[in-house]
């Protein structure tokens, strides 16, 4: 059964709360210099994840419990195969560089 669309943004929500945080995160140890760069890299590897997440709750397409980015790519590139189309070398970047593709706005309604 899918959720009506009040729970549904609600969950979406929920994600991009989850990604801001982590970015934000990301962004404070960044100030702070190299020191933290694994940390970073970590915070920036779950925030493309929980974005993609996101991304798969407002289409309602199911995904197992994972942390591979390729895999939840996979599931939306497999369900809208005209909608996002995706390099997967993409996953094979840094984690610094994905951060780069932080999203500037929400999934559309």
């Amino acid at each position: 059964m899918k959720p009506p669309d009040v729970a549904l943004r609600g969950l979406v929500l929920q994600w991009l709360d989850k990604v801001a945080a982590d970015f934000d995160a990301a962004e404070q140890l960044c100030a702070m210099g190299g020191r933290f760069r694994e940390i970073i890299a970590f915070l920036c590897q779950q925030a493309v994840e929980k974005y993609l997440k996101a991304l798969l709750v407002r289409h309602q397409i199911e995904f197992p419990k994972t942390h591979d980015i390729a895999k939840l790519l996979d599931r939306l590139t497999r369900s809208h195969p005209s909608e996002w189309k995706c390099d997967t070398r993409a996953t094979r970047r840094t984690f610094f560089q994905a951060a780069r593709l932080r999203p500037s706005t929400s999934p559309a309604w």
